[in-house]
């Protein structure tokens, strides 16, 4: 029975748990981890449309858009600006934001969390803003830009650089 006494009172819950070190770390490693996935499934999903555009007009895994695309043209061009649109705001915010990372181990767990939050939020609107002009320049061919390095170019006329 002494034993058992002496037992709980040199007990301490505290040494079963890990340092609290540890879990910051590993916060800031998860939070790091969310801040980036948005971005590189942004450049993923740019290099999809733009690589691999789908040839059917209405496949299901090509750049749909808000007004019906009845030609291939347009519908290969509303591809390629997809392409282009994602992975170009993919790449930027993968750059912009992993830099910002790389400042997450001088902050506070609270003050990353703000910050993850407001990045996630802004890269929201800004995919948003993205998508609205995908989808204005796709409806209007005659307002898509030509793209000169592509040698797969849809335009009608060769583009001037």
């Amino acid at each position: 029975m002494d034993s058992l006494l002496s037992f709980f009172k040199e007990f301490d819950i505290a040494n079963l748990m890990p340092e609290a070190d540890v879990y910051l770390r590993q916060l800031r490693l998860d939070l790091a981890l969310i801040l980036l996935i948005g971005p590189i499934l942004l450049l993923l999903l740019g290099a999809w449309y733009y690589f691999l555009p789908r040839q059917e007009v209405g496949d299901s895994l090509g750049f749909r858009g808000l007004f019906r695309i009845s030609d291939q043209k347009t519908w290969l061009q509303a591809q390629k600006l997809a392409g282009l649109g994602y992975g170009i705001l993919g790449a930027a915010l993968l750059v912009v934001f992993g830099i910002m990372s790389l400042f997450f181990g001088a902050m506070a767990p609270d003050a990353i969390a703000n910050t993850v939050l407001v990045c996630v939020i802004i890269e929201l609107i800004l995919t948003l803003i993205v998508w609205i002009g995908i989808q204005i320049l796709s409806r209007n061919s005659n307002l898509a830009p030509c793209i000169p390095w592509d040698t797969r170019s849809f335009c009608e006329t060769p583009c001037e650089i």
